[in-house]
């Protein structure tokens, strides 16, 4: 006769479900990712305009950081950056103060989350400006100066005799990289001086020494950034404000030589343009603006109203612009309205010149109510060409 099994008592067979239970449930609730790859995935969803996928994402990792951990300030700068993108500057301010506070002097590696980026938003995004965001763009300035100075002092070193070749088989590797970052740094430190030229001809115009300050740094940036047209366009907002328009129109063109700068820096330098009387190249630039982004309503306005000022013969295309920035203004909740007064402005008198006329140029809408890319060229060519013909959109074509 076989042997029988030892019963199990009821407390060994409780036991066991519970066992059971609890492996089912560790199954069932794996961990959270670790900090670095929750906010390595929001940072690719940031980068691919997915802000709003982005946000939980870093949150998360915030929450899963608690001071002394290394990725805690990497999510400051990441949560204010995706906010930006949101449209919340209040909350990316006291996320980039956060940051500022754990790294008051920008000297924490870049990996732990240092450097000058948060004292840079920061500055911008003051609500008190002037002397406030002049500090912050000077200690970022600081940070930037002090990497390339050490950059520049690392380069210089001559390495160990016994470690030359090994040394600088390392240099030939890092050749790339190091110059990427560099000049990275220097566009940087470039912006943040003409962000300070632009506090000291608004904010700060009163002080006695703000059109020395002015000089000194456009310079300075012109002198870090030789090939940026951000400088230029400082340059030229300088001499503008001076009465010295010639000077300007020249500082202008040699901006509009250089590469593309970035998207803002390029409305920027469209109402520049506006300003010097450069309408021609002003609407070439707006032109390349909205082949890149159709949904910005700034510059629908910029281009209509330059095509405006450009002349009655222009009208007709101004016309098209302009309507095409009050329907964005009135879709997207547009909060400018000053912007959208003088817009609505601007229509009023070419609906009321033109007539009938101005009706023909819905004819070049797209069935959607956009206006579509060939009229709006259409529209803008004879000002360009009223400039110099191609050198208008020389910019767009570097």
């Amino acid at each position: 006769m076989a042997k029988t099994r030892p019963k199990q008592s009821a407390r060994q067979r409780l036991q066991k479900q519970k066992q059971k239970q609890q492996a089912i449930a560790t199954e069932k609730e794996a961990p959270p990712p670790p900090p670095s790859a929750l906010l390595e995935e929001a940072t690719s969803h940031l980068h691919a305009g997915s802000p709003d996928t982005a946000l939980p994402l870093a949150e998360l990792a915030l929450s899963l950081s608690p001071l002394p951990s290394p990725t805690h300030l990497p999510a400051l700068n990441l949560l204010g950056l995706i906010s930006l993108d949101l449209g919340l500057p209040s909350a990316a301010n006291t996320y980039f103060h956060r940051a500022i506070a754990l790294d008051p002097a920008g000297t924490l590696a870049p990996h732990l989350g240092g450097g000058a980026d948060k004292f840079l938003f920061a500055a911008q995004l003051s609500p008190s400006g002037g002397h406030d965001s002049l500090q912050l763009f000077q200690r970022g300035v600081s940070v930037l100066r002090s990497s390339l100075s050490s950059a520049a002092a690392d380069a210089d070193a001559p390495p160990p005799p016994q470690h030359q070749q090994q040394q600088q088989q390392k240099q030939q590797q890092q050749a790339h990289v190091d110059d990427d970052e560099a000049r990275e740094s220097r566009d940087k430190l470039a912006a943040a001086l003409c962000g300070m030229v632009e506090l000291y001809m608004t904010d700060l115009s009163w002080e006695a020494d703000a059109e020395a300050q002015c000089e000194a740094l456009v310079a300075e940036a012109a002198l870090v950034a030789p090939l940026s047209a951000e400088p230029l366009l400082a340059l030229a907002n300088v001499r503008l404000s001076q009465g010295r328009e010639a000077d300007a129109q020249a500082a202008l063109e040699r901006a509009l030589a250089c590469a593309p700068p970035a998207f803002g820096v390029r409305v920027s330098l469209a109402r520049v343009l506006m300003e010097a009387g450069m309408v021609g190249r002003a609407v070439g630039v707006c032109e390349g603006l909205v082949a890149e982004e159709e949904g910005s309503v700034e510059v629908w306005y910029l281009g209509g109203w330059a095509l405006y000022l450009g002349g009655r013969e222009m009208w007709a295309g101004s016309l098209v612009w302009l309507r095409e920035c009050l329907r964005l203004f009135a879709e997207l909740g547009w909060e400018d309205e000053r912007l959208g007064e003088h817009a609505r402005e601007l229509v009023g008198e070419i609906e009321g010149v033109l007539g009938g006329e101005g009706e023909e140029e819905e004819g070049w809408e797209d069935e959607d109510g956009s206006e579509s890319a060939s009229a709006s060229a259409s529209a803008s060519a004879s000002a360009s060409e009223s400039e110099g013909g191609e050198a208008a959109d020389e910019m767009e074509t570097t």
